[in-house]
């Protein structure tokens, strides 16, 4: 499948949504996919909790993706059943300004199909990934433990969670777009019956495709079930175990006598229902299997199964699904991102983010207790929220094709190509989303003391940023590929513009190399050439971050680091690079320095 997305996008923009994206081995491969598309591709990776979305960008930060991939992602906090529609619309300084313009176009198009086309395009993911939570048996070799604490309760508890993740998945895929849900369990209550509630309902539009093309037939599976039983492991006394909602897990206490519980077999859902006087408790009429006449019209049989024992692997479940794109399902999927369009402008309360309202109490109460993991995560904002004066510093410093976004309480911001935060937010998602990072940090304060202080969004200007922040060296990265269009050639080998945004400063080789070895000490300014000397005093009179970089002759940049400018005392690596990556960039400079022996120069 990443082959084939590969192949089929490496010309287009795609959108991609990874909703249950910890531990971050799957979002890692699907930026891997994503960095050979179009330039406004994005890979917006979720996950419910705290906890788990620390490790997702732990992971990434620790295998230091390319920038190419990290300015890319977005990462957020939010159950996928709340997910909102996103809106990609072309950036601006007033992010509502441009949704209220993408509006305006839209209503003046002269046909409804224009208009239709127009929403299509303008919402939605072209690709969903829906790796749900599930109770894991497949597991079972590399944590044998998860046998002991299995039960058929945990997947019962589970399938209307899996299934209203992936009904909201789909609601948010474009008509043509693929969508994978897979689990790493067993369990045809969690896999088959969930897919095939997916495709019973008909206003998801939904068909099941094979998941793996021709030239993958060595990879050992077998077909999805047509049939199941739903059954629970019932007490001698002839009370559930795990139904109605109670907890599955046994007292240490309990006598281990497997004779003490049996498995009891529910035939329909009135007969589970009854067994618990009329209450529903974990049931639902999806858990049952269709008759077989419509199990085999839905093509259960394409759903894919690994089991261990096939290829010395772990146990797994896999469907794709395609959203077909005929007339009908264009225009309900316009109009939900009609509706979405209307309700981020005011216009209109009958968004599709209300389906999620009457759980909305819940689950803030199954937060609670990770308040404090959550309030370890940055909560970005598009940069025009916390102060123009500083979106307008910012483009013009770093690059006026960068998508800024900030967390005002920690003063990080964060830089990326195509991950535009008004795309994923807006003043009423602030709830139930919570965007923990969108690309890579390129600016925090120098000291920690000064990052907690509280800010008034009118100290939010340029002096701000010359007096108290640093750059990092993954969002100097990300950089050069936000702004490609003023610091690279483009396809066609046309030049970049001659003069890179203002806090560029070209500099020699020799000079890069010196400051990299200082390691952090100033070099002063009459120590560097005189092209360079005249560069950085143009950088301005206020110490503050540079992006330090190389250019060809051409104009086009290949190097760039993190750097600092003093009026008196020079230039020198920005504080806080680490040794490791010093010498990372030491590699990639001598690799940039040596590419074809270009000359390089100032201009």
């Amino acid at each position: 499948t990443q082959t084939q997305t590969q192949t089929q996008t490496q010309t287009m923009d795609v959108r991609v949504l990874d909703v249950c994206a910890a531990p971050g081995q799957k979002t890692m491969q699907l930026l891997e996919c994503v960095a050979s598309c179009g330039g406004g591709s994005v890979v917006h990776a979720n996950d419910a909790h705290p906890g788990r979305v620390k490790t997702l960008t732990d992971a990434i930060d620790r295998h230091h993706r390319d920038a190419k991939e990290t300015s890319r992602l977005c990462v957020t906090r939010a159950f996928g059943q709340d997910l909102h529609m996103p809106l990609y619309v072309p950036r601006d300084v007033d992010a509502k300004g441009d949704l209220k313009r993408a509006r305006r176009e839209i209503e003046q198009l002269d046909s409804e199909l224009a208009k239709t086309n127009a929403l299509v395009e303008l919402g939605g993911y072209t690709h969903v990934l829906a790796d749900v939570p599930c109770s894991g048996d497949g597991t079972i070799r590399k944590d044998p433990e998860c046998l002991t604490r299995w039960s058929p309760s945990i997947g019962n508890a589970l399938h209307a969670t899996q299934l209203a993740v992936a009904q909201r998945c789909a609601q948010l895929l474009k008509p043509g777009g693929a969508m994978v849900y897979s689990t790493c369990t067993f369990n045809p209550i969690e896999d088959e019956a969930v897919v095939a509630a997916l495709v019973s309902d008909e206003s998801l539009a939904l068909d099941i495709e094979d998941a793996f093309p021709k030239e993958c037939d060595k990879i050992i599976s077998r077909p999805g079930l047509h049939t199941w039983r739903v059954g629970d492991h019932i007490e001698a006394s002839g009370v559930l175990v795990g139904g109605g909602g109670a907890s599955t897990a046994r007292d240490e206490d309990d006598d281990d006598d497997d004779d003490d519980v049996t498995l009891k077999w529910f035939a329909s859902f009135d007969d589970a229902s009854a067994h618990q006087g009329g209450r529903a408790g974990d049931y639902a009429p999806t858990m049952w299997p269709p008759s077989p006449s419509k199990a085999a019209a839905l093509k259960l049989d394409k759903c894919r199964r690994f089991l261990p024992h096939d290829m010395d692997t772990g146990g797994f479940f896999i469907c794709k699904l395609r959203k077909r794109d005929d007339d009908a399902t264009r225009r309900a999927f316009a109009n939900c991102v009609e509706r979405e369009l209307n309700a981020r402008l005011g216009g209109d309360s009958g968004s599709a983010r209300d389906a999620s309202a009457t759980n909305k109490k819940r689950r803030k109460m199954a937060l609670s207790a990770e308040d404090a993991r959550d309030d370890a995560l940055d909560r970005l904002v598009p940069v025009h929220r916390v102060s123009k004066d500083l979106a307008t510093v910012l483009r013009a410093r770093f690059g006026p094709s960068a998508h800024y976004t900030v967390d005002i309480t920690r003063r990080h911001v964060y830089v990326g190509a195509s991950t535009p935060a008004s795309a994923l937010l807006d003043y009423q998602c602030g709830n139930t989303v919570r965007l923990a990072r969108a690309g890579c940090l390129l600016l925090s304060p120098q000291s920690a003391a000064k990052s907690s202080s509280s800010l008034d969004e009118n100290v939010w200007d340029v002096r701000t940023v010359d007096e108290t922040m640093r750059l990092h060296v993954g969002g100097v990265n990300a950089l050069m590929e936000a702004c490609a269009d003023v610091l690279r050639a483009d396809e066609s080998g046309a030049k970049p513009p001659s003069r890179p945004p203002a806090a560029f400063v070209p500099m020699l080789p020799t000079e890069l190399d010196a400051v990299l070895d200082m390691g952090g000490d100033f070099i002063a300014i009459g120590d560097l050439s005189e092209p360079t000397q005249n560069v950085v005093k143009r950088a301005g009179t206020h110490p503050g971050p540079v992006v330090l970089c190389l250019r060809k002759k051409s104009g086009e940049v290949v190097f760039v680091a993190p750097g600092v400018f003093h009026a008196r005392n020079g230039v020198a690596l920005a504080p806080g690079v680490s040794d490791e990556d010093a010498m990372r960039l030491a590699r990639s400079l001598r690799a940039a320095a040596g590419k074809k022996k270009q000359r390089t120069h100032h201009k």
